[in-house]
């Protein structure tokens, strides 16, 4: 991606979407908040930019590639509330295999640049995330 800074929440999604089909784990990385939470296809719920980066790690070990055609996307101030559809495939040839879902996506802006805070391409709401319900926890404020 280079050193060309995302100017938007849709842009930023770009560069992230592009720097995981390309296998460019520092740019996927870079554009991670460091409180990012991520909701697996299963629903488990995966938090830190760390260990976020380690499961994006294993998706590009296995062929991992996304697509993103964007639903709608709300920005209030530095806040950024995007919905869309995900068709992501793993594998290659006659192996691979292909998923249509819709999805949700928080970023913020942090440090100047926009930041995924949590990535749920496989969807979330329709599912339980393997936590207690009635427990609500507060994810920190983002530095």
């Amino acid at each position: 991606m280079g050193t060309t800074v995302p100017a938007s929440a849709p842009e930023a999604l770009d560069a992230f979407v592009r720097s995981l089909n390309e296998a460019d784990l520092d740019t996927t990385t870079n554009l991670l908040a460091r409180e990012a939470c991520l909701v697996t296809p299963d629903a488990t719920v995966i938090k830190g930019r760390s260990d976020v980066t380690l499961a994006f790690k294993q998706f590009v070990t296995i062929g991992f590639q996304a697509r993103l055609d964007l639903r709608s996307v709300l920005e209030i101030a530095d806040v950024a509330l995007v919905v869309g559809r995900w068709t992501t495939q793993v594998g290659a040839g006659g192996s691979a295999s292909s998923t249509s879902t819709r999805g949700t996506v928080i970023l913020r802006v942090l440090e100047g640049r926009w930041k995924i805070l949590l990535a749920a391409p496989w969807g979330w709401a329709d599912r339980p995330l393997g936590i207690d319900r009635h427990v609500v926890e507060r994810i920190p404020a983002a530095t």
